[in-house]
C-alpha cells in the first residue's frame, strides 16, 4: 500500500495513520508512505503538486515497491485529491 503525499499531510494524519498502517501491517499488507520529492524528509526540490516530475517519480516508485521481495507485484495506492 502506498501512500504518496506533499509535505504537511503528515502532521494532520498522524493520528489516523497510528492506526491504518499497523492495520495494514496486521493483515499482511506492507505500507510504505513516500513524501513527495522535496517536501517532508524527502530530497530535491518540490514545485508543485501533479507536476511531470512528481507523476514519474510516483511511477518509479511504484515499480520499486513491485519488485521486493515481500511484495506480490501488486501495488495498491491510498490519499485524496484535493
Amino acid at each position: 500500500m502506498l501512500e504518496y503525499i506533499p509535505s504537511g499531510e503528515r502532521h494532520a494524519t498522524a493520528e489516523r495513520d497510528a492506526l491504518m498502517h499497523p492495520y495494514f501491517a496486521g493483515h499482511g499488507y506492507s505500507a510504505a508512505r513516500v513524501d513527495l520529492r522535496g517536501s517532508g524528509d524527502s530530497e530535491g526540490v518540490y514545485y508543485d503538486e501533479y507536476t511531470e516530475q512528481e507523476l514519474s517519480d510516483a511511477v518509479e516508485i511504484i515499480a520499486w515497491l513491485a519488485q521486493q521481495s515481500w511484495c506480490t507485484g501488486r501495488v495498491g495506492m491510498i490519499g485524496y485529491v484535493r
